[in-house]
């Protein structure tokens, strides 16, 4: 569901919120989750962002912009990712409520 009001942001300052479209306000809340997730991903198998970016094939400045939500995603990225990682991507055009 794409958030269509500045509340459901209430995880973002709200000067922030404020100054950002609802395209950029959800762009901002995947690159949030993605972030998260990787990051735990990483933490529970005990890797360093140098050894998960070697899985990846990238540098650790590159894993560490990833998880600091400095530099988006491309789709292939996120693709590559779930291959290494054994878990899947999943996305969903649902009606809103």
């Amino acid at each position: 569901m794409i958030p269509t009001t500045k509340s459901e942001h209430a995880w973002m300052p709200k000067e922030l919120t404020d100054a950002l479209t609802p395209e950029e306000l959800e762009e901002s809340r995947l690159r949030a989750r993605v972030m998260v997730l990787l990051q735990n991903y990483r933490k529970k198998h005990g890797y360093t962002q140098r050894e998960l970016a070697e899985l990846f094939g990238v540098t650790q400045g590159l894993v560490s912009r990833w998880e600091n939500c400095e530099e988006n995603f491309k789709i292939s990225t996120l693709v590559k990712i779930a291959i290494v990682t054994g878990t899947h991507i999943e996305i969903d055009f649902s009606e809103k409520p």
